[in-house]
């Protein structure tokens, strides 16, 4: 029988680094050896950060979730091996950039669809868009858009919500839905607008990143000694993104995972 990839999981070796729940051991959630592990959400995120976001106090059971850090093929490779070990449904989660000019920092996009840096949409499993949109928050629902490679500036997200419409745009939610469909069960996505659609990344935000989805400093700084001028707007991209983390808080708090199960 083939086995799937394992992957790192996102708490780390140290689950109070940068934890969202136990540390996920494939072996240990076959569908067939571990039928209640296996009916687990499976969570696929961006940052190490957003995956903390999914630890509540109390929780009796807490999702399979890896922190993919930017990197699209990592994320299709944990939704693939979390499907094939019994995962109950995938869910992107996390932050993203807005496309939709109305939305602010903080607001949750409910993916209603998925495109595809194709142009081929997928569309969310409707049950769960329809319960994530009764829980309460400051929500929103439409398609998010999905692209291999950071969206940068105002200009480039003017240009893909010129032509897709869509609200909002991450890294990871494209390959996960991919994989749920393959899989042949529920896909979601949850994502807190970090970056509205008028504001440009400083390309130094994205030094920081490490492998293993958590974000170090020290490079950051080491970008802005190089452009001192970027300083301004690394400052607003921290707080509009802590905003955006407060608001993925405040919906696991308010039950968004629990819709799910």
């Amino acid at each position: 029988m083939k086995v799937a990839a394992p992957f790192r999981s996102a708490v780390g070796h140290n689950p109070q680094d940068n934890a969202a729940g136990r540390r996920y051991h494939p072996a240990m959630a076959t569908a067939t050896d571990n039928p209640a592990t296996a009916r687990s959400l499976g969570v696929v995120t961006g940052l190490a950060k957003e995956a903390a976001c999914l630890r509540r106090s109390g929780a009796a059971e807490m999702p399979m979730v890896h922190a993919a850090a930017g990197r699209p093929e990592e994320a299709a490779a944990a939704a693939r091996s979390m499907a094939a070990h019994g995962a109950s449904g995938l869910v992107s989660f996390g932050v993203a950039g807005g496309l939709d000019p109305s939305l602010g920092a903080g607001v949750i996009v409910i993916a209603s669809s998925v495109i595809g840096p194709d142009g081929a949409a997928i569309q969310a499993h409707e049950p769960w868009v329809k319960a994530l949109l009764r829980v309460d928050g400051a929500f929103d629902s439409g398609a998010v858009f999905g692209s291999d490679r950071p969206v940068m500036t105002a200009l480039d997200k003017r240009r893909l919500f010129r032509r897709h419409g869509a609200l909002a745009v991450d890294m990871e939610s494209h390959p996960v839905a991919a994989a749920a469909t393959d899989a042949g069960i529920p896909f979601v996505a949850i994502r807190a607008i970090g970056d509205p659609a008028g504001r440009s990344v400083p390309r130094a935000a994205l030094a920081g990143l490490m492998p293993d989805g958590r974000t170090r400093a020290l490079p950051v700084l080491a970008g802005l000694l190089r452009r001192p001028r970027d300083f301004a707007g690394i400052w607003r991209l921290a707080r509009e993104t802590d905003r955006a983390l407060d608001a993925l808080r405040a919906a696991v708090g308010a039950g968004a995972l629990d819709v799910l199960r």
